[in-house]
């Protein structure tokens, strides 16, 4: 994915997913970013501020072999959950979990949740 991309499905309210290193061994983690505001408030471009939430979570791999993750404690633990504001706490967010082109539509990858 490239910035210009990235940049409009963040603000059209999508959630974009990255692989990123899990705490357990053979355990997978991915970071999803998602918009912090609420998606029916507006039509159109529904986060124009980019206030985002980026959440890191673990699953175990038996639990993601038998589509089994739903819920945490099932198999999922959220390492980390942060909020960033606006297109500097944007740009900071994405150089720590790998830049843009580490990021890609949850449907396009293995991507669990």
């Amino acid at each position: 994915m490239d910035a210009v991309e990235f940049l409009a499905a963040l603000r059209r309210g999508t959630t974009v997913v990255a692989a990123s290193p899990a705490a357990e061994p053979t355990w997978k983690a991915w970071v999803a970013v998602t918009s912090a505001t609420r998606l029916e408030d507006r039509p159109g471009v529904r986060n124009p501020h980019l206030d985002l939430i980026w959440v890191v979570r673990e699953w175990h791999p038996h639990y993601i072999a038998n589509d089994l993750c739903w819920a945490e404690g099932d198999g999922m633990s959220k390492l980390e959950r942060t909020v960033s504001r606006g297109e500097d706490g944007l740009w900071a967010a994405v150089a720590r979990f790998g830049g843009v082109a580490a990021f890609d539509y949850p449907w396009r990858t293995d991507y669990p949740g």
